[in-house]
């Protein structure tokens, strides 16, 4: 029984656990760099968990992924991703988890 035991929790560990580490990799490394853009809003997809900004400086687009654990803040209150809406000005800090996609720690909404 004991031995069934342990046969177990190494096919757990072997099998199971790279899967859910796999999965928390939504979850922001703090030894990544975070940034911070400014910009206008021109699209929202809520079914692929994106927002496009054309940035305030260079007027480039950047597409962001907005992982469900981000901090969205609009008219002063929290908001999901289907509150935002394209013509918002925002603030954006983000990371890139390359070779991932861009990744929104928070978003405000700003006048």
């Amino acid at each position: 029984m004991v031995k069934a035991i342990a046969i177990a929790v190494v096919i757990f560990s072997i099998i199971l656990l790279p899967v859910f580490c796999y999965c928390m990799n939504d979850f922001h490394n703090p030894d990544l760099e975070s940034k911070t853009t400014q910009g206008q809003i021109v699209a929202v997809d809520t079914s692929y968990l994106n927002i496009v900004v054309k940035m305030a400086t260079y007027h480039d687009e950047i597409t962001i992924n907005v992982p469900h654990k981000t901090t969205i803040i609009k008219d002063n209150a929290n908001a999901s991703l289907s509150d935002l809406e394209p013509g918002d000005n925002v603030t954006v800090v983000y990371y890139n988890d390359s070779p991932g996609p861009l990744k929104a720690l928070n978003i405000t909404v700003t006048s």
